[in-house]
C-alpha cells in the first residue's frame, strides 16, 4: 500500500508526481516526470496542495489534504515540508492490528461505524451486538482474533482520540474520519521505510 500523491497550485493546475519519498515524517522529497512540470512547481514560492490518497487493502478509499511549503529546488527534484492539521499523536495509535483491520473489514468503516456507535451514548450496552455486526461477513477462522484487534483499537481510539485529541467533540470527530485512518494507514507505510520508529 503506497500513498499516491496530487500536486495542486493556486492557479489551478496540477501535477502527479512519478515519485514521492518521505524523508521524515513532516519532509517529503517529490520527484516530477518532466523538467517543465519541475519549473512551473517551482514558480510557487508560497506553497502548493498536496492531496495525499491511500487505498485501503478493503477498497475504501482514504486521504488527507496538506499545504507543501517548498524547502529545495534541486535540478530533478523538489524537497517539501509540511505540518499536519491533525495531531501527530494519532501516529501512537498505530501498530498490526491496523493492518489486520484494513485487511478484513476496512480501517475507515471501523471509524466511521464506531463513531456513529459513540453517537448513540451507548457503547456498554451496545457494543458487543456492534462489534458482531462489523465481522459478520468475516470467515469464521480470523472473527476472534480479528474481534480482539477491533476491541484493542476501539478502546484506544476511545480513549486517546475522541476524549483526549477531538475533546469529545463528535462533530469534528465526523468530518476528519478520512483523514484519522489515512493518517495511520500512512504510519504503517512510514513505519515499514524506516522513516517512523
Amino acid at each position: 500500500m503506497e500513498p499516491n500523491l496530487l500536486l495542486i497550485t493556486n492557479n489551478g493546475d496540477f501535477f502527479v508526481p512519478k515519485e514521492c519519498e518521505f524523508i521524515d515524517v513532516q519532509t517529503i522529497k517529490i520527484l516530477l516526470y518532466c523538467e517543465d512540470d519541475l519549473d512551473n512547481i517551482k514558480n510557487f514560492n508560497n506553497g502548493i496542495l498536496g492531496y495525499f490518497v491511500l487505498k485501503e487493502k478493503k477498497g475504501n478509499l482514504v486521504g488527507m489534504k496538506r499545504f507543501l511549503k517548498i524547502d529545495k529546488r534541486i535540478s530533478s527534484y523538489l524537497k517539501v515540508s509540511f505540518v499536519d492539521f491533525l495531531s501527530e499523536e494519532i501516529r501512537e495509535l498505530y501498530g498490526d492490528y491496523i493492518e489486520i483491520i484494513s485487511e478484513f473489514v476496512g480501517l475507515y468503516h471501523t471509524i466511521h461505524e464506531f463513531n456513529a456507535l459513540i453517537k448513540t451514548k451507548k457503547i456498554r450496552e451496545d457494543y458487543e451486538d456492534w462489534l458482531e455486526n462489523l465481522v459478520a461477513d468475516v470467515e469464521d477462522d480470523h472473527k476472534d482474533t480479528l474481534k480482539m484487534y477491533i476491541s484493542k483499537f476501539a478502546n484506544l481510539y476511545l480513549i486517546r482520540i475522541y476524549e483526549n485529541i477531538f475533546s469529545k467533540n463528535m462533530e469534528l470527530l465526523e468530518k476528519n474520519e478520512k483523514e484519522i485512518a489515512y493518517k495511520l494507514l500512512e504510519t504503517g507505510v512510514l513505519k515499514e521505510k524506516g522513516v517512523w520508529r
